[in-house]
């Protein structure tokens, strides 16, 4: 009995070295950040930040009691599973490139596009809507790597007469085409829009504005265009 507990003492001696030198070597882990206690093995905290009264009040509370940043825990499992979908079969040290910003922006115009219009893009999902496609890429193609004498004519802008520099949308160069298909194409789309809300009679805002606008006054309502 007593080489059997010798070995195990030994044993725990060692993970405890290694323990300790592994926090000698990284001494900036995660783990040490301080946060509230985790009330679920299995789901962590994610159910006192989805469930609360009022949103924020969780975090705020963690903020005042462990400043700016703070430990917090999810589902089981979750970091793993986001880890596969994000490297696959690669390795962490090979990592992987996530272009947040344009998700990001695939992500305001799905929000925009149900609540403002009760419209359906899918552009998170990259489904192939008409809309999706003009917004695709629409920066890049029209004001990303200006053209030298287009960027010397914008100058100029401020001492031409508005009503000429509205003929500027017809100049035959890349910036002007992408941007004149896109208000034309967005024209026509609001247009369908707009009859499909008479018809529909969703709670969108495109059709709250429509219903007081139908019972604003003559002198007040707004046109179909400023619709």
């Amino acid at each position: 009995m007593a080489p059997v507990l010798l070995f195990l003492g030994f044993v725990s001696v060692i993970l405890v070295l290694r323990y300790v030198l592994m926090r000698l070597i990284r001494p900036s882990t995660v783990r040490d950040l301080r946060g509230p206690p985790s009330p679920s093995f299995w789901i962590g905290r994610s159910r006192i930040s989805r469930y609360q009264s009022q949103i924020g009040d969780v975090e705020f509370k963690w903020m005042r009691d462990y400043g700016s940043v703070w430990r917090t825990t999810g589902p089981l499992w979750l970091v793993q599973k986001w880890r596969e979908e994000l490297i696959g079969n690669g390795t962490i040290s090979s990592g992987a490139t996530i272009n947040v910003a344009l998700w990001l922006s695939w992500a305001f115009l799905d929000t925009i596009a149900a609540a403002g219009f009760n419209y359906d893009v899918d552009a998170v999902d990259d489904v192939s809507t008409e809309l999706h496609q003009q917004y695709a890429s629409l920066f890049i193609d029209s004001t990303l790597y200006p053209c030298k004498l287009d960027t010397v004519f914008k100058l100029f802008w401020r001492y031409i007469p508005v009503d000429i520099l509205h003929l500027v949308r017809f100049l035959p160069s890349r910036e002007y085409i992408r941007f004149h298909n896109y208000t034309q194409f967005m024209r026509k789309f609001a247009m369908e829009m707009i009859r499909k809300n008479e018809s529909v009679g969703s709670k969108d805002i495109l059709n709250v504005l429509q219903q007081a606008n139908a019972s604003a006054d003559n002198k007040t309502k707004l046109s179909v265009v400023e619709v």
